[in-house]
């Protein structure tokens, strides 16, 4: 009888300790669940989605202020600032592109600065005929798929929902850089943004993502 009674006794200790461990590693369980929601709750950021045209009138400010007849000292053109390369890598005509380049004229305007400063600065147009604001929009859209679909694609898979340098890298933020450079955005993904190219202007690849990391492309 006493056997009965201290076999008993040790199975209940046994079955006890195997319910307080399965109750704690559950609670535990809960406690990392619990701890790996708060943190992605604190990196949730709720980005605008826009389309493909708010995209594009996005990038043409920043390129242009939204002119169509402008172009730049380095020889690129109208809203989108297309330069040479981008253009005969579309599949225009080389010689048409040369036509195209040849046709930029400057005007000089003064400027009166608010401490009384004057400055000549040169203005650059080019012949709107040869490439109208239609044929503009036609080959804005060719460059942005081709820089989606095939040079920047790998990219897109492997970074968007990435930070670099404190930014969130989004594919609105990679095909706006991609106006700077598709080799320049190469650049400051692969170093994780210790390259960061800059236009001649002085806007970077790291500016470009900066300003695009609360928007995504829908």
């Amino acid at each position: 009888m006493k056997k009965i009674i201290i076999k008993f006794i040790l199975i209940s200790i046994s079955l006890l300790s195997i319910s307080t461990i399965i109750k704690n590693s559950s609670r535990q369980d809960r406690i990392y669940n619990f701890i790996d929601t708060v943190a992605v709750c604190d990196e949730k950021i709720e980005l605008n989605i826009i389309n493909k045209d708010q995209f594009l009138k996005m990038n043409a400010h920043i390129e242009s202020r939204g002119r169509w007849n402008v172009a730049n000292r380095y020889g690129y053109i109208g809203r989108y600032q297309l330069g040479k390369k981008a253009l005969i890598d579309l599949g225009y005509d080389s010689s048409w592109v040369s036509e195209l380049r040849n046709s930029i004229y400057n005007t000089q305007d003064t400027i009166i600065k608010k401490n009384g400063d004057i400055k000549i600065r040169n203005f650059y147009y080019f012949d709107l005929d040869l490439f109208p604001p239609h044929k503009q929009k036609e080959a804005i859209k060719k460059y942005i798929n081709k820089n989606e679909h095939v040079y920047l694609k790998d990219h897109i898979d492997e970074y968007v929902g990435k930070k670099i340098g404190g930014i969130l890298i989004t594919k609105a933020g990679i095909l706006s850089a991609s106006f700077i450079g598709i080799g320049y955005v190469d650049s400051f993904l692969k170093s994780n943004g210790k390259i960061n190219p800059k236009d001649g202007n002085g806007h970077s690849i790291k500016d470009r993502m900066a300003k695009f990391q609360k928007y995504e492309l829908e």
